[in-house]
Formats: C-alpha cells, structure tokens, sequence
C-alpha cells in the first residue's frame, strides 16, 4: 500500500488493543517524478543531440523515454534537472518520461524534425 505525504522515511507502528510495536524496517516514500518542460523542444530524426529536462523529483531516475525509446544516455543534474541525449525517432511529436522507484512521469513533448529538402 503507498501512503502519500513528503517524500522521506516514515515510521511504521502496529497499534492492537495488548500493545503498540514499530516496525523494525523504514517504509520509504518517493514521490512520483513531474516533467515541466523539454529544451530544446525539437531536433533531428537521427538523434544525438542533448536535451535538458525540467521537473521536480528526478533525482532517482532510473529511465528517460522517448515514446517508448530509451535515451542514449541520461545525467541526473538534480531533483529539477537531467541532461539526455535523445535517441533516433520518426517524423512528429513523441512524449518525453521519465521513471523513479515512485513512478513515471507524465509526459512532454519532443518533436522530430525531418531533414531538410533541397528540391527547388
């Protein structure tokens, strides 16, 4: 069962009507990380460039998608900042997560950019 509050250890106790006994092991709670924004908003279908992600309760990333590609690689700057270099995507907006032991996150919009034509 997940209890919410802050984020942290919490005390467990067992009250019954003989006694009241804590647990001997911390529950701890993590909050569900929230996505804000992605920059730069866009980049090339081929990947490889960095983004960075804003948002609260990052600091435990364990995955950063991109739709349902994962980044190359990720950095977790903060609890309101990681640094990710995108994967190659297809043409058009794809939503950008991220995963902690509390959640994935909602998600933000990436958009891949095909290249440019040079027909005239």
């Amino acid at each position: 069962m997940a209890l919410a509050g802050a984020a942290g250890p919490v005390t467990l106790t067992v009250t019954t009507p003989g006694d009241t006994s804590t647990l001997q092991r911390a529950y701890f709670h993590v909050n569900t990380p929230v996505l804000i924004g992605v920059a730069p908003p866009s980049g090339p279908l081929s990947g490889g460039n960095t983004v960075t992600l804003t948002g609260v309760h990052l600091i435990e990333a364990t995955a950063v998608r991109f739709g349902t590609t994962a980044a190359t690689a990720f950095t977790v700057v903060s609890d309101t900042r990681i640094t990710a270099v995108v994967p190659a995507g297809v043409a058009g907006p794809t939503g950008v997560t991220v995963t902690t032991a509390g959640g994935t996150s909602n998600a933000v919009s990436y958009l891949y950019l095909p290249a440019p034509s040079s027909r005239l």
